[in-house]
């Protein structure tokens, strides 16, 4: 029953870290290219390794390339092709800021010259990709918690059940001290 309850505590908690996915928020922050507009979001759960890792596989998945930028934390996709953004390919800065809550992850959406702002026409579409990844993100993130957590409690399940075969074996030890007493 203890099993059966732990684990639904933690998908209670895999529902509650997907819609703690909080809204995409503009941001106007020092990256690699100066001061610019973008996007943020924030990652429940996530480390800061993972999310990071998750993001270049996205950006993989819209055949884009990306790198570190030199002398910064930014890491640079280019030749990003998303059809609901661009017919042509962008550059799309990001960076990923590690917080109690989370990760946060910065974007900066650069087509030719300019930046997209939280204003512009294809701001609905970044934010619905942020919010996905976000998402989707937390999810593995919990999932991956979860998963933890539930080998730690067969083990911690495995231990118990030997200390229980321990005690008992040691109380047919002490009944036969105690007869071999009362002989």
């Amino acid at each position: 029953m203890k099993h059966i309850s732990i684990l639904f505590l933690l998908l209670s908690q895999a529902l509650l870290s997907s819609s703690q996915v909080t809204s995409v928020a503009p941001v106007t922050q020092n990256m690699s290219q100066g001061i610019q507009n973008g996007f943020k979001v924030l990652v429940p759960e996530g480390n800061q390794k993972d999310v990071q890792r998750a993001w270049e596989k996205l950006m993989k998945e819209y055949g884009g390339k990306t790198s570190k930028v030199q002398k910064s934390d930014d890491l640079l996709s280019s030749n990003v092709l998303i059809p609901s953004l661009e017919d042509t390919a962008i550059e799309v800065y990001s960076n990923f800021n590690a917080t109690p809550d989370g990760v946060y992850v910065n974007i900066f959406v650069k087509s030719g010259t300019v930046y997209y702002n939280y204003n512009s026409d294809k701001s609905p579409a970044i934010q619905t990709i942020l919010k996905k990844f976000a998402t989707s993100t937390a999810y593995d993130a919990v999932s991956k918690r979860l998963s933890q957590e539930s080998k730690e409690l067969d083990k911690l399940e495995k231990e118990k059940k030997n200390l229980v075969k321990d005690k008992e074996s040691y109380e047919k030890e002490i009944k036969r001290a105690k007869e071999t007493i009362e002989k």
